[in-house]
């Protein structure tokens, strides 16, 4: 198996793009086409099964928006009699003062009330000193005998309570909407109101469609049946409330006929509504059937290998153009690739793609050669500051004059120091050297200078003993030496120069030179720390310091400048990553 799967391989990397999608898109397509004949039938089934769902849902919902809507003007009804003055003023009227007259107010008030809802309903109140008042065409609806029944309505202190008519007139069907009744002026309870719908007014509530076998229920919140309109007993305990106010759906088979049960929970309200879908036996594939399906693949499977061959011939020109162009880019050839096709198209934008990249290279090397010269202007710069003439002819002179005056262990220390400063800051043509060197180099730099009268400052030293080897970019710690001197602390007494050099956090290296010489105010600073290069015709100062770093240690550099006027300034560096820079190629 291992050895064909190779061999496969192998022929597919050596075909024609052509070929490769004959073998890719021909065996995909009737992997996919055959297996359809035999999962036909199944998703015939699942369509039936989808639409009913559908109708099934459609004939809930729209039962459910009836059904809300009669419960919602009952509702309506009892609200509204809730604040109705004849009702309120009878029921403040103590029952021995009642009157005739009273009465026929009251149960005009309840009649007119429910008269203004399209539905059948019926009220009745019964108020706490006794007695039942009511509008029913019906006749009068007989509570439960015994205490209690309305305990429930007085809980819900003043909301409603729809729930099956059965709660409070025994086997009655129907639906009831109860709520006690109080007093607008002192909210006392004064009698509570039971608004009741008929079963007629419900069972309209539902949609009935001939075409199709339904039957349709509705149970109270303890899953007991209000209206059964199943043909056959049905063990509603099977069911579950709905909380989330989702329709559940499940199949079940009644008499050797397939039945879909949908069922929901009505919003607001502590009622499940459903129905039972009969479902349609799907419809059976004859032999024409499956020989359409067959002509239709085969004559799929010759429209597929004439439009592999067009897209294929389409493609293959321009990328074997756009491959000849990138072989040649190792020359510098940078011709662009011509296309009639658009940006939009795949390989349009692949042609877009390639001329957009030879436009940057180009640019790129532009920039490179331009980045090179400055390179070369930026190290020319160096090496004039590391020999200045008149500093190392002062140096000499001094060094003349002590050997004259017959103190020649003097000079042969200033000259020892010199000699010292001028070996470190070479070495040997490396761009890296130990910060120990660097350091060091500072040391002889102050040698020299003690010699010079106009020198009276006094440089600190904190360098951590671990970092003494770690590799630095050379000649950065004196050009911000000599501009304390020159800038901050010349013509100054007790001027103090502070060089540190430590570890601050992983592989972060930290340095300053700080002074407590005259500072700087934040017009100058704020100039310091512009980001322009700096001009090769001005001193090797702090500019050219910083554009050096940020040239080597590029992104991983962050420098800082803290000054103020009479309060001396500081320039702090830090070097993430630092053991990465240690060993990597001086671009300059």
């Amino acid at each position: 198996m291992a050895a064909l799967c190779l061999r496969l391989k192998l022929h597919y990397y050596r075909n024609s793009l052509r070929m490769n999608m004959l073998l890719i898109f021909i065996p995909l397509f009737t992997a996919v086409t055959l297996p359809s004949l035999l999962l036909l039938r199944h998703f015939n089934k699942k369509s039936i099964l989808e639409n009913t769902e559908q109708m099934a849902v459609a004939n809930l919902s729209l039962s459910e928006t009836n059904l809300l809507h009669t419960l919602d003007g009952a509702g309506k009804i009892s609200t509204s009699l809730l604040s109705n003055h004849s009702l309120q003023s009878f029921l403040k009227t103590p029952p021995q003062a009642r009157d005739g007259e009273d009465i026929a107010g009251l149960e005009y008030a309840l009649y007119s009330t429910c008269a203004t809802s399209p539905s059948r309903l019926s009220a009745y109140l019964y108020p706490n000193g006794g007695g039942c008042y009511y509008s029913d065409s019906q006749g009068m609806k007989r509570l439960i005998p015994g205490g209690g029944v309305f305990e429930p309505v007085y809980r819900l202190d003043g909301k409603t309570l729809c729930t099956s008519s059965s709660v409070f007139y025994g086997n009655t069907p129907g639906l009831s909407v109860a709520r006690v009744i109080k007093s607008l002026d002192t909210l006392q309870p004064l009698g509570i109101l039971v608004v009741n719908i008929s079963l007629e007014d419900i069972s309209a509530a539902f949609s009935d469609n001939p075409e199709i076998s339904n039957s349709y229920f509705l149970l109270d919140g303890n899953l007991s049946p209000v209206l059964d309109g199943l043909k056959d007993s049905f063990s509603y305990g099977s069911l579950t409330r709905v909380r989330d106010g989702s329709v559940r759906i499940r199949t079940m088979d009644r008499s050797d006929t397939s039945y879909l049960l949908c069922y929901k929970s009505l919003e607001n309200y502590p009622f499940t509504i459903g129905m039972l879908q009969q479902l349609h036996a799907p419809a059976s594939l004859g032999l024409g059937s499956y020989l359409a399906v067959l002509l239709l693949f085969f004559i799929n499977m010759l429209l597929i290998t004439v439009g592999i061959f067009l897209v294929s011939l389409s493609l293959i020109k321009p990328i074997t153009a756009l491959a000849e162009m990138i072989r040649n880019i190792h020359k510098k050839d940078f011709q662009k690739i011509r296309t009639r096709f658009e940006s939009t198209n795949e390989i349009g934008y692949l042609a877009f793609s390639y001329n957009e990249m030879t436009d940057q290279i180009q640019e790129l090397l532009k920039k490179e050669l331009l980045a090179e010269k400055y390179r070369r202007q930026l190290e020319l710069s160096l090496l004039q500051a590391q020999f200045k003439p008149h500093f190392l002819y002062n140096t000499l002179d001094n060094a003349r004059m002590l050997c004259l005056s017959g103190d020649g262990k003097s000079a042969a220390s200033l000259l020892k120091a010199i000699g010292i400063y001028y070996q470190t800051i070479l070495s040997k043509g490396q761009k890296l050297i130990p910060i120990e060197y660097e350091v060091d180099s500072i040391r002889q730099y102050e040698t020299i200078l003690s010699f010079q009268d106009s020198y009276e400052a006094l440089i600190t030293y904190e360098v951590e003993d671990e970092v003494k080897k770690f590799p630095i970019l050379k000649f950065i710690l004196q050009p911000l030496v000599e501009n304390c001197l020159k800038h901050g602390l010349y013509g100054l007494d007790d001027g103090t120069i502070s060089i540190a050099v430590r570890i601050e956090e992983e592989d972060v290296l930290y340095l300053h030179v700080a002074d407590n010489g005259r500072g700087m105010d934040r017009e100058l600073i704020d100039k310091i720390m512009e980001k322009g290069r700096p001009d090769p015709s001005r001193s090797f100062g702090l500019a050219a310091t910083v554009e050096r770093m940020e040239l080597f240690y590029g992104k991983d550099l962050r420098f800082s400048i803290e000054s103020a006027p009479g309060k001396g300034t500081k320039v702090a560096f830090w070097i993430s990553h630092f053991s990465a820079h240690t060993e990597q190629e001086n671009p300059l």
